[in-house]
């Protein structure tokens, strides 16, 4: 018979839903919609929230809304996320 090495720090019980005790666990911000109420105050829900021009989503500040997704930026580093993706994580 095969020796078999069980870690039990790296075990989790199947039935208990979210991230292990110890992870990060942030979940990703996800763009969910754009609301262009006017020009002049586009409104996107990222995650659960309503942002609107220079609002932050964590490091990621809120530089451009458009009616297919934003533009956000942190420091000198731009990224275009659109409806129904993920704002990156680092």
């Amino acid at each position: 018979m095969p020796h078999v090495s069980v870690h039990p720090e790296v075990l989790r019980d199947p039935f208990v839903f979210g991230p292990r005790e110890g992870t990060a666990g942030t979940p990703s911000a996800v763009l969910m919609g754009v609301l262009l109420w006017d020009a002049s105050n586009p409104l996107a829900i990222v995650g659960d929230q309503m942002v609107g021009l220079g609002d932050r989503v964590g490091q990621w500040e809120i530089v451009k809304i458009e009616e297919t997704g934003i533009v956000i930026q942190q420091g000198g580093r731009q990224e275009t996320v659109t409806t129904g993706s993920s704002l990156p994580t680092d």
